[in-house]
C-alpha cells in the first residue's frame, strides 16, 4: 500500500482490494502460472490454452501485474514473478491456499460480515445454513482444496517446529486436528525413535495415509478418525495442536466454568493407557452438561474469528482410551452451525 498517496486514494485502494482477490482466484483456477512456467507468453496464446476471452483475460493479467503477481514485458507478453510462481501446481505450491481464501464460499461469508457484526452469529452459517465442517461435507471439491491448503501451510513450519523443540523425550505424539499429517511427518522424520498418531475427522483419512506412506513412516505413524469434542486417542506422551484452537472462542481457551472437569477421574490426567491412574477405568472427557459449541464463521479468518468452545479433552490434556472409534458421539448442529454434543 502506497502511504504517500492522498488519503482518498489510499481508501480507494483498500476498498477495491477484493478486485485483486477475484483476479487471483481466476488465474489460479485457469492454471495461468503453470502455463507461464516455460517462459513469457502472449495473452492470445494463454486465452487459447485456457478457453477464455483474450481481451478480458488480458485485463485480469494486467491487474495482477500491477499487484506484482505477474509482470508484463515491453512487447506485451506476461511472465511469472516470485509471487506468481507460488501459484504453480506441484510440491510446495501455495495455489491451494490462494484458491481457498479467494473461493466463492469464503467470499460469500465475508460478504455477510455485517450480519456477524450485528448478531455475533457466524456469517457462513447464516449464508449457507450449515457450519463450516458440514459445508465441506457437502462440497467435497472445496474440502479437498482446504486439506491441500492446510498441508501447504504446515509444510512451511514442520521443519522449523522439529528443529526448535526437543521431542526426543517422548515415545508417542498425537497430533490432534492433524489434517493430512504434514506436521507430524516432519517431526517424525527428525526423530527416528518417535511414533505418532494423526487424529482428525474420518474424511481426511485417505490424504493422511498417503502423506504417511510417502514419508516412509508407515511403521511408526497411523491415522485415527474421530471427533475431538468427544474424545482423543489415549496412549500419547504428548499432544500437539496447530491451527486448531483459534477455531473456537478465545475466552474458552482459558479456564472456564462452562467446561466441566472430566466426568470420570476427578480432573486427573490419563496414564499412558488413557485410564485413571491406579484403575482400569478410562478417563472420559465429555462435558457434564450438553453445551453449545459454536464454530467460527468458516475457515480460519472467515468472520467472525470467534465462536465456540475449546474441548476439555484438548484444553486440559485428558483423554479416553476408546477414542479411536470413528464418528464417536451423537452430534447435531443448530441452524447457526453450532455443535451440540448430546450426553450418552
Amino acid at each position: 500500500m502506497d502511504t504517500q498517496l492522498p488519503p482518498p486514494a489510499v481508501l480507494y485502494q483498500l476498498a477495491t482490494g477484493h478486485y485483486v482477490s477475484h483476479a487471483i482466484y481466476a488465474a489460479a483456477k485457469l492454471g495461468i502460472a503453470d502455463l507461464l512456467g516455460t517462459g513469457p507468453q502472449r495473452c492470445d496464446d494463454l486465452a487459447k490454452a485456457t478457453g477464455t476471452h483474450a481481451p478480458a483475460l488480458r485485463r485480469v493479467l494486467r491487474l495482477l501485474a500491477s499487484a506484482g503477481v505477474f509482470a508484463e514485458t515491453e512487447d506485451g507478453r506476461f511472465e511469472l514473478t516470485p509471487v506468481g510462481s507460488c501459484l504453480q501446481s506441484g510440491p510446495g505450491s501455495f495455489r491451494p491456499v490462494a484458491l481457498l481464501f479467494t473461493s466463492p464460499g469464503v467470499r460469500a461469508a465475508w460478504g455477510d460480515l455485517l450480519h456477524s457484526v450485528r448478531t455475533g452469529e457466524p456469517a457462513l452459517s447464516h449464508v449457507f445454513g450449515v457450519g463450516s465442517f458440514e459445508y465441506f461435507a457437502q462440497h467435497p471439491e472445496e474440502a479437498a482444496v482446504f486439506d491441500e491448503a492446510m498441508g501447504a501451510f504446515t509444510a512451511m513450519v514442520a521443519i522449523a517446529v522439529a528443529a526448535a523443540y526437543d521431542f526426543s523425550r517422548f515415545g508417542t505424539i498425537i497430533d490432534v486436528g492433524g489434517g493430512e499429517g504434514a506436521l507430524l511427518a516432519g517431526i517424525l522424520r527428525a526423530n527416528p525413535a518417535l511414533r505418532g498418531v494423526v487424529f482428525d475427522m474420518p474424511r481426511v483419512a485417505e490424504g493422511a495415509n498417503e502423506t504417511i506412506a510417502a514419508a516412509g513412516l508407515g511403521d511408526r505413524c497411523e491415522f485415527v478418525g474421530g471427533d475431538f469434542f468427544e474424545a482423543v486417542p489415549g496412549g500419547g506422551d504428548a499432544y500437539i495442536l496447530k491451527h486448531v484452537i483459534h477455531d473456537w472462542d478465545d475466552a474458552l481457551g482459558q479456564d472456564s466454568p462452562e467446561l466441566s472437569p472430566c466426568d470420570e477421574g476427578g480432573g486427573q490426567a490419563a496414564d499412558r493407557r488413557g485410564r485413571i491412574p491406579g484403575t482400569d477405568r478410562p478417563v472420559r472427557c465429555e462435558p457434564r452438561r450438553c453445551g453449545e459449541r459454536r464454530e467460527h464463521a468458516g475457515v480460519h479468518r472467515w468472520p467472525p474469528a470467534g465462536g465456540g468452545r475449546v474441548p476439555g479433552a484438548v484444553r486440559r490434556g485428558r483423554v479416553r482410551a476408546d477414542a479411536d472409534r470413528p464418528d464417536a458421539g451423537d452430534v447435531e448442529r443448530d441452524r447457526r452451525g453450532a455443535r451440540i454434543a448430546k450426553d450418552q
